[in-house]
């Protein structure tokens, strides 16, 4: 017999030449390298995460089983794959597998009938229901009936209009048996295309959170990959990408010892090749002393994430979740700031028991604390999660509205692919029109207080008893009296936070059958994070926000009675304007400028004293290197130049890192410079 011939797809959308998902399909890695491990030459195992390399591979050689990802945002491109090829072509056999599947036997059951071309469904960790599945197909000659009178462990399949569920095996305590995709050569592709890695030192979570697909008991407990191997795949990785960042899919790095091994390599590493800038993770929910070191090791290259959810007692009983204490986080945020690191903290809204004062009441106690990045979400109902089973639903009264997941849609052989996902926008704690109200604040929040692109002003203003989160509430409910432009923005995002919500998923594939309402789509005037889309364009007008801040906290200041020198205040402008202003300019142009405050002295002391002891005539030159203007090319080939690319890289790097650079001006070098800008 030839060799069985298997194709693995976890298929990303693509729409104006940008993938939505551009990390690297690391589970069909593993998938492919265990399976490599046993049956060796009896096999052939290509990897894909584009349907246009797909087609083109199914029209040079037909495998015998197709297998794709599923995942909330590729769910339905992998069953659209699965269909269109299994009517193309016959014999062929189609698998899929991932986490958004249902956990309840009734919930499985419409899974399948809703998707009756699906052959076989791998639920949970996959590696070894897959190989089981490889071993039982191969043992009745690729007879795809013969296999169906068997049960096969870790797969589900329907027979007789039953569905026949295989016992679920059990998880790979020893994840150092699975073959190193990256270190094997089976992910080159997908490096050298400049997709951001993905790696993984653990499986498993020991929390139970009910919003989350790792929630259920099978995934408990914390299995493994050495520290020896991780290094390993990261020494490999390093001079081989072209992405900035690497992604870490650990449900709680820093948590274990060896993590701070694996941070080390890290810091290591970008020593020798400046790689990685940013790295994404969830950091531990407990062991407080262990994530702080591992965060101190990397600064702003690694941020402390909290995911917190919440801060109200009720409601992390309701979800079932855990957190560290506001007073522990605090201890870690300080050490992580002193060591030039940032924290972010994860709020969703609304989880069942959160009411618009509870959520005000987070927001507040995380900036006493000075975390620096506030990301608020809006709840997600995924399948295969506890809060995403109807049963939650009435119980909390939500409010269930359905959205396209942002720039998860496409057309593929003329048929409009879109990717839809339920959320609850209410409950009976906090009405539809208060979340609406919310969202407003938190794109105030993630514009002005986020990875502090203002913090001279916001530093300047807590010095003289105004809090970050006053001066939040100031601008979040005085926008009516900002620039035209200012309002504008503001107005369209509450507009399309509205909009973009629909009652049923019928009626958005309704409503984007029509062509015309398609096009919007690959224009991007809709199905993108809002948020993003319109930090994006937030820094397009960036001249007449910053304008709006500085006269929001001017009238601050004069209605509370507060001393200040208006002087001080137009230095902190004019130096945000100038080193952040020309953010999206691909310029070396360089710009001198005199202020009556030395506002970067007082950066560079980190706001330690008063700005009034700063007082002093300073001279400054403002650039861009060419590793900033390298840099910044790179994210805007990946991204594009659209205010949804830009918003995206903004919430992949650390901003700062495309500050123009900053130098004192003497005598003869300034009179130089003139005359440079003269010629």
């Amino acid at each position: 017999m030839n060799k069985l011939t298997i194709y693995l797809a976890n298929l990303t959308h693509i729409n104006n030449n940008r993938v939505a998902t551009e990390t690297i399909p690391l589970n069909i890695g593993y998938l492919a390298a265990y399976a490599i491990k046993e049956f060796g030459g009896q096999i052939v195992i290509k990897l894909f995460n584009l349907m246009s390399e797909l087609d083109r591979a199914i029209k040079k050689q037909q495998p015998h089983i197709l297998g794709a990802s599923n995942y909330a945002w590729n769910s339905n491109l992998s069953y659209y794959c699965i269909s269109h090829y299994k009517k193309k072509y016959k014999g062929l056999l189609a698998i899929m597998g991932g986490p958004n599947y249902p956990y309840i036997l009734g919930e499985q059951k419409k899974f399948f009938e809703k998707r009756p071309l699906l052959d076989f469904y791998v639920q949970h960790e996959g590696e070894v229901s897959f190989n089981h599945f490889i071993r039982t197909y191969l043992k009745h000659d690729l007879d795809l009936e013969a296999i169906k009178t068997e049960e096969i462990y870790g797969c589900h399949y329907m027979s007789g209009g039953e569905l026949i569920n295989g016992k679920a095996v059990d998880r790979l305590q020893q994840l150092d048996d699975i073959p190193s995709p990256y270190l094997e050569g089976l992910l080159d592709g997908f490096i050298v295309n400049g997709l951001t890695p993905l790696l993984q030192s653990n499986r498993g979570c020991p929390y139970s959170c009910a919003f989350c697909c790792e929630s259920i008991q099978y995934y408990n407990k914390i299995s493994h990959f050495s520290p020896d191997r991780v290094i390993s795949e990261i020494e490999y990785i390093a001079p081989r990408t072209k992405s900035g960042s690497v992604h870490i899919a650990d449900s709680n790095f820093g948590m274990y010892s060896r993590d701070c091994e694996i941070s080390n390599a890290f810091k290591s590493i970008r020593e020798k090749y400046s790689w990685p800038k940013f790295i994404s993770v969830a950091t531990g929910k407990s062991k407080e002393e262990r994530v702080a070191k591992s965060v101190e090791l990397l600064g702003s290259s690694l941020p402390f994430s909290l995911s917190l959810q919440s801060t109200n007692p009720q409601v992390l009983k309701n979800i079932k979740r855990r957190n560290l204490s506001l007073k522990d986080l605090n201890s870690i945020q300080q050490r992580v700031k002193s060591k030039g690191g940032y924290s972010l903290a994860e709020l969703i809204i609304p989880l069942p028991g959160e009411t618009y004062e509870s959520h005000l009441n987070a927001i507040k106690c995380l900036m006493e604390i000075d975390v620096g990045y506030i990301d608020p979400y809006t709840t997600m109902l995924l399948p295969g999660t506890p809060l995403g089973e109807d049963h939650c639903f009435d119980c909390y009264d939500m409010v269930i509205k359905y959205r396209i997941i942002p720039r998860d849609f496409g057309c593929y052989h003329g048929n409009k692919v879109i990717e839809v996902e339920k959320v609850c926008v209410g409950t009976k704690d906090m009405s539809f029109s208060e979340y609406c109200t919310l969202r407003g604040l938190h794109y105030i929040i993630y514009c002005y207080y986020n990875k502090g692109i203002f913090k001279e002003l916001f530093c300047y203003l807590k010095s003289l008893g105004v809090s970050a989160f006053d001066f939040c509430i100031a601008l979040w409910k005085q926008i009516s009296d900002a620039l035209k432009t200012v309002k504008y923005m503001f107005d369209a995002f509450m507009r399309n936070t509205q909009s973009e919500l629909w009652d049923t998923e019928s009626e958005i594939y309704d409503y984007y059958a029509v062509d015309a309402n398609f096009e919007k789509l690959v224009h991007q005037e809709v199905g993108c994070n809002l948020i993003q889309k319109y930090n994006g364009t937030f820094f397009v007008h960036f001249n007449d926000c910053l304008d709006y801040a500085v006269n929001i906290a001017r009238c601050i200041l004069k209605k509370k009675s507060i001393k200040f020198e208006d002087s001080a205040l137009d230095a902190i402008y004019f130096y945000i304007l100038n080193s952040r202003g020309k953010l999206l300019e691909n310029t070396t142009q360089s710009t001198i400028l005199k202020l009556p405050f030395d506002i970067h002295a007082w950066r560079l002391d980190d706001f330690s004293a008063p700005l009034s002891k700063y007082k002093q005539n300073a001279i400054l030159k403002f650039y861009r290197t060419k590793v900033q203007e390298q840099t910044f090319a790179n994210y805007m080939e990946i991204y594009g130049r659209t205010e949804d690319g830009i918003g995206k890289i903004l919430t992949r790097i650390d901003p700062s890192i495309l500050y123009r650079e900053i130098t004192y001006m003497y005598g003869l070098d300034i009179i130089n410079e003139q005359q440079k800008h003269e010629k």
